[in-house]
């Protein structure tokens, strides 16, 4: 029998998601939406009777310390639930969003001019970030051929060449690999050598499937905890980006001692009231929206993976190309094999109306990729499905 939830979400319709108006659908107003990460399901119950008391409350001046501390406990209670992570509370802190992590811990904990080793294909916003505040970049390309492992000879090499920092997403945006223990064991090791650093970024950490888990890299060993700062936040497994609120998880006490003493701390007075009683109201909801979420997610990311062993994609073949998500709701596909190759997103979205990110956003090596949003009602991915098959077979 299928769940009520999900017959409601297969029923919203393109036209709909355009009155909505949100950039996903409004950037590109003639194209299907799969740019950008963010779902098209709408909001978890509790969330939306968290904003309707919002509204009727008087709770809408500056930023009062009770509110973040309240988050903060409902992240560490979260988190130890659904990670056996003992989080300490008080040296959670809120900030808008996870990029302005990277930016906090970069500038903070390293020094100008030193380079930031990127396992590449990577986030977008890391590059332009790191751009912005004027870091060079290592890439280090991953191995697909391995279900896309970092390449920790790669990392030890950029860390040996003046590299002070290491940029971690976990689970991996765009390849949707869900490291393992012994990978991030690793990982802490060859830090630890060269005595850096690892921003790591767990911002899809809710949405594991299949079976796998998601380990919290500053769990794995006390050096990982000690040379480590986790950013994440709510805004993508609850569909709240716009609520500009995430929590930057200090585990090394002399590092929060440096934030909050510092100008960096000035971030958490730019996190709207708003966005702190949302995020404390998404971790109390686990129990309810998770198990809703994750099984449709997980219908969309095997329907695809069907399609693609089928043959509905030509020139596209499993294993080879596309390699199913173990975490995010993103498909990372090479279309290297058909006639999108080189620009496939523009290809696609010329041809198909379909609006997806070029793989070469990613990184330098990944002109071929195409980064695909699945967080879609059914009906609507299967079109999409469709239309990238009709393309390929056509051109």
């Amino acid at each position: 029998m299928i769940n009520p939830i999900h017959a409601q979400w297969d029923q919203i319709s393109i036209a709909h998601l355009r009155d909505v108006g949100g950039s996903k659908w409004s950037r590109f107003p003639d194209h299907i939406g799969c740019f950008i990460a963010e779902m098209d399901f709408g909001i978890a119950p509790e969330i939306r009777d968290c904003i309707i008391d919002y509204a009727s409350s008087e709770r809408h001046g500056y930023l009062t310390s009770p509110w973040p501390q309240q988050m903060a406990q409902a992240f560490s209670h979260f988190c130890a639930n659904r990670y056996n992570w003992n989080v300490n509370p008080d040296l959670v802190a809120p900030i808008p969003d996870v990029l302005s992590g990277m930016e906090i811990v970069v500038e903070m904990l390293t020094n100008p001019g030193e380079p930031i080793v990127v396992p590449t294909p990577a986030y977008m916003g890391f590059f332009s970030t790191l751009r912005a505040i004027g870091r060079p970049i290592i890439e280090v390309p991953s191995r697909p051929e391995a279900r896309w492992a970092m390449d920790f000879d790669g990392i030890d090499r950029a860390l040996s060449q003046g590299a002070t920092s290491v940029a971690l997403c976990n689970p991996q945006n765009p390849t949707g690999r869900v490291y393992t223990r012994q990978e991030l064991e690793t990982l802490a090791d060859i830090v630890d050598s060269h005595n850096a650093i690892v921003f790591n970024d767990e911002i899809h950490a809710p949405l594991t499937y299949f079976g796998h888990q998601h380990i919290p890299y500053p769990t794995v060993s006390p050096l990982a905890a000690s040379h480590s700062v986790t950013a994440t936040s709510p805004s993508k497994a609850w569909n709240i980006p716009g609520h500009r609120c995430a929590q930057l998880v200090f585990t090394n006490q002399a590092h929060y001692d440096l934030f909050a003493s510092g100008p960096f701390y000035r971030f958490t007075d730019r996190v709207p009231t708003l966005g702190l009683f949302t995020n404390t109201v998404a971790y109390a909801s686990t129990p309810t929206w998770l198990p809703t979420l994750i099984p449709y997610l997980e219908r969309n990311i095997r329907y695809l993976s069907d399609a693609i062993a089928a043959g509905v994609w030509p020139g596209v073949e499993a294993g080879r190309d596309y390699q199913e998500a173990e975490g995010t709701y993103l498909a990372w596909i090479n279309l290297a094999h058909t006639p999108a190759a080189g620009q496939p997103a523009t290809y696609l979205a010329e041809r198909a109306n379909v609006m997806g990110t070029n793989g070469v956003a990613c990184g330098s090596d990944w002109q071929h990729f195409l980064r695909l949003n699945l967080g879609t009602p059914h009906p609507i991915l299967t079109d999409i499905i469709d239309r990238i098959g009709h393309v390929l077979a056509d051109s």
